[in-house]
């Protein structure tokens, strides 16, 4: 059985799903420049990202744009919603992130294979808290031209709670600039209503099926 506590974040979060990653909501804001495009010479975009993970397998993704991206674990369906467009689709698990997995394994307090999702020449430069969470912050980068971070939390299977990535030019401006970060963190079992799948949606197929099941075919790749 799962204990799930709904207190605030600073509490211990005992709720976890079945392969132990714990229950939780995130908040994340993100930020992305492109500067130097011949067509439009600067372009930036702010978004805000809700991730939600629940006992039972499930978790969700919901952004500000109308969007939402979710796997129902009690029926094994991969589910998109756009309600801009009033439609919804349900498809079964096609390839293995479709489902949750663990991103670190258990004890890493470093998030030393956490990091390993991102690359292997990463290296671990200390420790901050975001969001009111403890992170591990990792780099890479050749000091001029590109440079990123990573900031993973250990005690939430080291979810990156804040992202910083650039690249420069020859003359060392700044061309392209991503980041994100939690703005709030939430243990504990999410709200349900965060997984409402609305009942008067048109139903159509999941625009990216087709792809997936081509890259499955092509790269042997399984679930």
């Amino acid at each position: 059985l799962q204990r799930c506590s709904v207190t605030g974040q600073q509490e211990p979060n005992d709720c976890r799903d079945s392969i132990g990653i714990p229950c939780s909501t995130i908040q994340y804001k993100r930020s992305q420049w492109q500067i130097g495009r011949i067509s439009l010479p600067i372009a930036h975009s702010i978004n805000q990202e809700t991730v939600a993970y629940r006992s039972d397998g499930s978790f969700a993704v919901l952004t500000d744009r109308g969007h939402a991206y979710m796997y129902a674990a009690p029926s094994d369906q991969v589910i998109r919603i756009d309600n801009n467009a009033k439609t919804i689709s349900h498809r079964p698990p096609i390839i293995w992130h479709d489902r949750p997995y663990r991103r670190s394994k258990d004890g890493d307090g470093q998030c030393a294979t956490g990091i390993l999702h991102f690359g292997t020449d990463f290296h671990l430069s200390g420790d901050t808290v975001v969001a009111g969470i403890s992170v591990k912050t990792w780099e890479r980068g050749d000091g001029w031209f590109w440079h990123e971070e990573e900031h993973l939390a250990p005690s939430l299977d080291c979810a990156v709670l804040k992202s910083y990535s650039i690249r420069r030019n020859f003359l060392l401006i700044p061309t392209f600039i991503d980041s994100a970060e939690a703005l709030s963190v939430r243990l504990g079992e999410p709200d349900q209503n965060l997984f409402a799948a609305p009942a008067n949606y048109q139903e159509v197929k999941d625009p990216t099926e087709d792809r997936l099941r081509a890259f499955v075919m092509r790269n042997g790749s399984r679930q």
